[in-house]
């Protein structure tokens, strides 16, 4: 199920209109209404919001998996390839690490997530971050999943977890 059919579906059983909805999270109507129709992927930080607001997480927002998730956003378990050590990396490194894994360059990389080189170098070193849409892309090229951690300051970061093979 796509982001959009599930913000349409969680704003419609808490009995919230578009405009409701938008303004609550704190974007407009018209581009709350683009994420619902699946035309934009919304930032992070939005994401975080929406998911707060609903009580969900937000792997579930953004997996294409139907069940609901509770709030609680730091998942255990379902780990095979990457170890406890592996998740004290950060997300760049962990990326790094899931490429080699993979003997695949950073060309080839890049190519699969239809991207230039230098702009996947930059997520690799950590100068830039990936938007939710091609977060998505990684985690389904490496077949395994992006989550969301969110620490007590409200501050988040992300990890990718699951089986690399």
């Amino acid at each position: 199920m796509s982001l959009g059919i599930k913000l349409k579906e969680l704003r419609l059983r808490n009995s919230l209109s578009q405009e409701q909805l938008a303004r609550k999270i704190e974007t407009t109507t018209r581009t709350y209404i683009f994420y619902e129709k699946d035309k934009k992927y919304p930032p992070v930080e939005l994401l975080i919001r929406m998911a707060n607001f609903f009580k969900v997480s937000i792997s579930y927002l953004i997996d294409e998996q139907d069940e609901v998730q509770t709030q609680d956003l730091v998942t255990t378990g379902g780990l095979s390839e990457f170890t406890k050590s592996d998740l004290q990396m950060s997300f760049n490194e962990q990326l790094k690490e899931l490429r080699l894994h993979n003997n695949l360059s950073q060309e080839k990389m890049s190519r699969k997530l239809d991207i230039v080189r230098r702009t996947y170098i930059y997520y690799e070193t950590g100068e830039k971050f990936p938007s939710v849409e091609l977060l998505t892309r990684i985690a389904k090229v490496f077949k395994v999943s992006i989550s969301f951690h969110i620490d007590a300051k409200g501050e988040y970061t992300v990890e990718i977890r699951g089986d690399s093979t």
